[in-house]
């Protein structure tokens, strides 16, 4: 997954979004303080926002510049935002398969592969006000599977969760690349979560990019030379932030 911001701006309540790098990774992390910027950043590149300026670039499709803007439901991208956003109208079953109804979606994925790996074959009839915390998370993460997205963006996925739930919820989230192979950006105002999940964590403060730093043994794990060394960019980076 390669994510590319060129003097991209969007002013916001208390400051402007102000980012430029051109990063490949399998995964990302997204770290910051509350109100620092990181959930309009996933708004960006999901299309739920528009910049006023700049370039946005997923792999080798732009997704924005000065002359075009792709809608959302044209970018192939699965989006989870922190209130999920699963229909409270419909039940387990329904709502995953609303996933896969995209007419466009490209995926090797099945949809038993996810019932079985999310472990969701017991909830599918259940209605959603009968789920926990995290079986809602698993139903939000299934559907945006399905969806045959080029990566998935996840927003606080573990701010609601016990701690037991969040390490079952961490688990999940590594399974989008150890058993799907899909990319994903996560967001998260607790570093922890990121190092264990994440080849490349990103530091945000005030809507601009304060640091960068590879996660060597993610991606070592990985096993994916590419990932190794990760494309840093040509513009304007601090190259690293230590938060040990």
């Amino acid at each position: 997954m390669r994510i590319r911001f060129e003097n991209v701006r969007l002013p916001l309540a208390h400051f402007s979004l102000k980012i430029d790098f051109d990063i490949e990774a399998h995964s990302i992390g997204i770290h910051g303080k509350s109100g620092a910027g990181k959930t309009s950043f996933l708004e960006l590149i999901a299309g739920v926002r528009r910049a006023t300026t700049g370039t946005i670039q997923l792999d080798d499709r732009v997704l924005q510049n000065n002359g075009a803007f792709v809608p959302p439901r044209h970018r192939a991208i699965g989006y989870v935002p922190q209130d999920l956003a699963i229909f409270p109208h419909l039940n387990v079953r329904r709502n995953i398969s609303y996933g896969n109804t995209r007419p466009d979606k490209k995926s090797s994925v099945s949809r038993d592969q996810v019932i079985e790996t999310l472990e969701l074959g017991k909830l599918l009839d259940r209605r959603v006000h009968d789920l926990s915390g995290g079986e809602k998370q698993r139903v939000a993460l299934a559907r945006a599977i399905l969806s045959g997205p080029a990566v998935i963006l996840l927003d606080e996925p573990f701010a609601a969760l016990d701690p037991q739930m969040r390490e079952t919820g961490l688990r999940l989230v590594r399974t989008l690349r150890t058993q799907f192979a899909i990319p994903f950006v996560c967001v998260s105002h607790a570093y922890e979560d990121l190092t264990s999940s994440c080849e490349v964590l990103i530091e945000f403060s005030q809507g601009q990019v304060v640091g960068i730093r590879k996660n060597a043994g993610i991606a070592r794990n990985a096993g994916i030379a590419g990932i190794a060394e990760p494309n840093f960019g040509v513009r304007r980076i601090v190259e690293s932030y230590d938060k040990s």
